[in-house]
């Protein structure tokens, strides 16, 4: 994927439990930029918190959190 410097995603998930391993598996495969965040207010979640990574690695995040 193509993406503009600085630009980031995020990844939802249903409880903080998931968020917190998905933290720690993103930092451990050596992912930049991996930071906890509030989910913005335009995107439903039922966890309040979301991992937030460099746009640029949004295929290779979703292949590791399957």
């Amino acid at each position: 994927m193509s993406a503009e410097p600085g630009a980031f995603a995020i990844a939802t998930f249903h409880s903080t439990h998931m968020v917190l391993k998905a933290e720690k598996m993103l930092k451990e495969a050596g992912f930049a930029g991996v930071r906890l965040v509030p989910v913005p207010s335009q995107v439903s979640s039922d966890c309040g918190v979301t991992v937030r990574f460099a746009a640029a690695d949004v295929a290779r995040a979703a292949e590791l959190l399957r």
